[in-house]
């Protein structure tokens, strides 16, 4: 395990208290729901990258790499959705936009337009995201301007 992998498992041991006491708080209300949504994207998107960082499978880095797009896309959408439940009733929340940025950058990564390849030089990776990485910004750009 590598430097870059110590970050993300930090996240990932910060959110399991998060997760538990949210999960044994009750009653649940939709915001419960959406920030337990919420923790399991980010802890999915943090698990992947310490897989990828610490190089522990080789063999599966450009899939890893793939998935961590995915898992990043995810939990931009989820943490939006959860942020815009605090919206007056009258505000609209984007959803569509949101889930619909998550299908198409899905596609994209599935397709091979976005995550071009890992490359390892001695114990250190280097990731290639490609020029699609725009489109994976773009529509989270657009989210995070709505959500601010």
């Amino acid at each position: 395990m590598n430097i870059y992998a110590l970050i993300p498992l930090i996240a990932v041991i910060v959110y399991i208290p998060l997760l538990i006491s949210t999960i044994n708080s009750r009653p649940w209300h939709a915001r419960h729901k959406l920030f337990i949504l919420f923790l399991i994207a980010a802890m999915s998107w943090s698990l992947t990258d310490i897989f990828l960082r610490s190089n522990l499978f080789p063999q599966y880095n450009n899939p890893l790499l793939e998935l961590i797009l995915i898992t990043y896309t995810w939990t931009a959408v989820q943490f939006h959705v959860f942020v815009s439940s605090f919206y007056a009733p009258g505000e609209g929340r984007w959803l569509p936009l949101a889930y619909a940025s998550l299908i198409v950058v899905s596609v994209l990564v599935l397709l091979g337009y976005v995550a071009e390849g890992v490359t390892i030089e001695g114990d250190k990776l280097y990731l290639n995201y490609g020029r699609g990485v725009i489109f994976l910004a773009l529509p989270l750009l657009i989210l995070a301007a709505r959500t601010t």
